[in-house]
This record gives structure tokens, C-alpha cells and sequence, in this order.
């Protein structure tokens, strides 16, 4: 895989089946994944997209647009490594994903197997709540902690808030201005996740991201709201490992039978 400070490899294993490329969600760098890397089995090599504006990248301003970052992000995927793929995103790191498959697509590039959406409305539905990212200040870093994206202590660090509102401000503006523009569907499989309690991304509206797929979908729901990846880690990450396998291409080549459109 090409080297570059957009997609950190934690721990390289050439020889792994395949790569799960995992995308963040708002405000998020390569850290919010590195407790996964001793719950995946060898055969998987984890990649993390980092955005700029964060962790060792802190220094460069970060991207505002989708467009943008996708193209970024597919430079970085790629490569002369043919090693099945896989992806995974939460909420912004949803959207993130699923542009930057949509741009390898555009440019004739290696799909991957498999796209995992975690936590967001189908692309091109509407979202429910109001933009957040150009609130004032105070009601801005008070929808955070509303939303469940940052602890209520951080409230109390006025300096750490003025550190981290540019990166959080931009990640948010790519994910409240974005408009989604109609193309094909994609020739991958669909595996969505969804909280039952996320008032703002629905099962209903997440459930939609069955109508952007060529191929089989489904749907998981976990009890809890649109942080679920945290509160349900373990049973989350089941179900990706999981996944994983269960599309992954046969090392002979033979052509795989996908599960039919079904919700869990």
C-alpha cells in the first residue's frame, strides 16, 4: 500500500487475507480505532484514513468538502496492493466511505468487497437536525455534548475547545452541507448499523442506504443512541469481523453467493 499520513497502518501484515479501511466519524483521527487492532484475527490488516487537522496531520488545515477529502483519501487506496478490501465508517466516516468508493469508481480503480455504514442517513436522504457546524461557540460545543460527540467535562477546558473547534467546525461542514449527487448504484454489498435511540440518523433513514446498492444489503440495530460504536463496541465489532469473512472473495476465485436484501 502506498505510504502516506492519510491512512495510518498500525500494525502491517502483508500476508492478512485482506484490509478493513476503517473511516472515523467527526473530529476523529487513527486513535479512535487502535483498540480494535487486538480484536481482529491475523487474516485482516487494519488501515485507518486520517483526515488533516488532527493527530500528526494537526498542523494542516483540515478538508470542508467531500469532494475534496474523497479524492484525497482514494490517492492513498490506490496502489499495486490487490488485497481484497473492505471498508468501514461511522457517521461522517459513513459519508466518507461511501464517496471515496463512489470516486475510485470514476476512476476505473479496485472497489472494495464490501462497505460498512455505520450511524448515518443513506446519502441522499435529508438529514433530520439543523446544522451544527456554524453555530456560535457556546451553542455549538452545547450541541456536541447534546449529541453525546463530547463529554460535558470538556465544557470546563477552554483552551482544549479553541484547539479542537477549527478540525470539529470542518468536519461537521463537510457532513451539514453536503449534497448528494446521483450516479449509479454501487456494485458492492451494504452492511448498515444503526442505534435505535439516534434521534438524528434513524433506522428508517439508514435503512434508505439500500437504494444506493446494486447488491445485497443489511441492516443490524443496537439499543442505544448514535455513539453506539462506543457503548456496543464488542458486539459491533462481531458483526464487522464477521462480515469481513463472510464477503470476503474465495482464494480461488470462484464466485461468491451473497445473502439476499434481509434486515437483522
Amino acid at each position: 500500500m502506498t505510504s502516506s499520513p492519510f491512512l495510518v497502518t498500525p500494525r502491517p501484515n502483508p500476508t492478512a487475507r485482506s484490509r478493513l479501511v476503517v473511516f472515523p466519524y467527526a473530529g476523529g483521527g487513527a486513535a479512535v480505532f487502535y483498540h480494535w487492532l487486538d480484536r481482529l484475527p491475523l487474516d485482516i490488516e487494519l488501515s485507518i484514513v486520517r483526515l488533516p487537522g488532527r493527530e500528526s496531520l494537526v498542523d494542516t488545515a483540515p478538508f470542508r468538502d467531500s469532494q475534496r477529502a474523497a479524492s484525497h483519501i482514494a490517492d492513498t487506496l490506490v496502489s499495486s496492493d490487490r488485497r481484497p478490501v473492505a471498508c468501514f465508517g461511522h457517521s461522517l466516516g459513513a459519508l466518507m466511505a461511501y464517496e471515496t468508493v463512489r470516486e475510485l469508481r470514476r476512476r476505473g480503480g479496485q472497489l472494495p468487497y464490501l462497505l460498512m455504514l455505520s450511524g448515518r442517513s443513506a446519502a441522499h436522504v435529508p438529514m433530520r437536525r439543523e446544522p451544527v457546524f456554524n453555530l456560535p461557540r457556546t451553542a455549538f460545543f452545547a450541541q456536541l455534548v447534546a449529541m453525546g460527540g463530547m463529554p460535558e467535562e470538556m465544557l470546563a477546558l477552554p483552551e482544549l475547545l479553541e484547539f479542537v473547534e477549527p478540525t470539529l467546525r470542518a468536519d461537521l461542514a463537510i457532513n451539514d452541507t453536503y449534497q448528494h449527487v446521483i450516479e449509479p448504484p454501487l456494485a458492492v454489498p451494504f452492511v448498515t448499523f444503526a442505534g435505535r435511540q439516534d434521534g438524528d440518523f434513524p433506522e428508517s433513514d439508514i435503512a434508505r442506504w439500500a437504494e444506493l446498492t446494486s447488491l445485497s444489503f443489511r441492516q443490524h440495530a443496537f439499543d442505544g443512541g448514535h455513539f453506539f460504536i462506543n457503548t456496543h463496541r464488542d458486539e459491533l465489532l462481531r458483526w464487522v469481523v464477521q462480515h469481513v469473512a463472510e464477503y470476503r472473495p474465495p482464494l480461488a476465485g470462484a464466485a461468491q453467493e451473497l445473502p439476499e436484501l434481509h434486515f437483522v
